[in-house]
């Protein structure tokens, strides 16, 4: 359920930055999930054909990956997502989750956050003020706490391209603002509902929310708030980041599943 999301953050990054982007690798990939999806039941009935169906959807995506030299087709903010959830439960201890869980929640996460960015209205005024507002040195103490390994390659990899830097983040704000019509169009074609996607990961009896991963509300709020520092991949993560919206959309997707707690 990933790859719909995957596809959409690509396209986001072909708009706004001018990435390279192939609309016949993306359709193959998207032809892929849906052999998958429509797999699903039989997956867990353990049916060989179904399991036959998932094998070659895999191997498509990674003869597609390899086409365009890059694994953008099926690895997007989701994925960033499920490297920073893996990160922290190996530096708390805790039990690893399966790569595709916390992959699998991290689709929901992308999901409700992209929901969320459909309803923005881009001023760039109030965006600007919200960048310039931000503490380069708050943030490197910020990440310097987080409970993950490596933080000093995160600050490290930001002194050398600047990501957040925010000239960069204006620059891309006016692409954004630019093609806001496009990304608003491409969001509708390829994400997926939230609840369409848990629907679909509990057919198979999948974690679908991050307490199914063990991660305590404050780990799971670092983990979307920080997913896009720990490898640079433009993705809505990066786009939320350059809207100066970073909190907001943080505090709103950790209520969705922590509120009842």
């Amino acid at each position: 359920m990933g790859k719909g999301i995957s596809i959409c953050d690509w396209k986001l990054s072909n708009l706004i930055l001018g990435e390279a982007y192939c609309q016949t690798v993306a359709d193959n990939v998207l032809s892929a999930m849906k052999k998958c999806v429509q797999n699903a039941e039989g997956l867990v009935k353990g049916e060989a054909e179904a399991v036959k169906k998932t094998m070659e959807a895999l191997v498509l995506c990674g003869l597609m990956m390899s086409y365009v030299d890059t694994s953008r087709p099926a690895s997007g903010s989701e994925h960033n997502f499920s490297h920073a959830v893996e990160l922290i439960q190996l530096y708390r201890g805790q039990p690893l989750s399966m790569h595709g869980e916390s992959v699998a929640v991290g689709s929901v996460v992308s999901s409700l956050l992209y929901k969320k960015f459909k309803r923005e209205h881009l001023d760039y005024g109030e965006c600007e003020k919200r960048i310039k507002a931000r503490s380069e040195i708050l943030w490197e103490k910020k990440v310097r706490s987080l409970p993950v390994a490596g933080t000093e390659d995160m600050i490290k990899m930001e002194r050398e391209i600047g990501k957040n830097a925010p000239e960069n983040c204006l620059s891309r704000l006016k692409a954004a603002q630019k093609e806001f019509g496009e990304i608003i169009e491409t969001i509708e074609k390829y994400v997926p509902e939230p609840e369409e996607i848990i629907e679909k990961i509990r057919k198979v009896r999948g974690p679908s929310a991050p307490q199914e991963l063990g991660l305590s509300r404050e780990d799971f709020r670092d983990a979307v708030l920080y997913a896009k520092d720990m490898r640079y991949r433009y993705s809505l993560l990066q786009l939320i980041w350059d809207i100066g919206k970073e909190e907001e959309y943080a505090s709103e997707v950790t209520d969705y599943f922590y509120s009842s707690l």
